[in-house]
């Protein structure tokens, strides 16, 4: 390689250039085609979790922080029941009254 490039030393400023030129058009389109593989692989597919309207990252975090409470509380406690049937009839009129939507983006 040492050698090469002392060659390339001895020919004209035209002909370096040339080189030059031609060796770094191989290199971007090296550094195009690995990020093109990378940007349009074709069978990635992309999840999407939506939000809930009108709540902010604040929000998020605080009933974040409040489910962790709850559920660490739930496991040191020993008197916590598990009622599903209310919990399901909970969730069902949250569902009917359209608090909570099953389909996002639907009306």
């Amino acid at each position: 390689m040492f050698e090469t490039i002392a060659r390339w030393r001895q020919k004209p400023e035209g002909a370096r250039r040339r080189i030059a030129f031609g060796l770094s058009a191989i290199v971007t389109a090296l550094i195009f085609l690995v990020w093109v593989s990378v940007i349009f692989p074709g069978s990635r597919t992309q999840v999407v979790t939506a939000k809930p309207a009108g709540e902010t990252p604040i929000a998020t975090l605080r009933s974040g922080v409040a489910q962790a409470y709850e559920a660490l509380r739930g496991i040191f406690s020993e008197t916590k029941s598990l009622d599903l049937e209310s919990e399901y009839n909970r969730i069902r009129s949250q569902v009917e009254s359209g608090e909570i939507k099953l389909v996002p983006g639907s009306e």
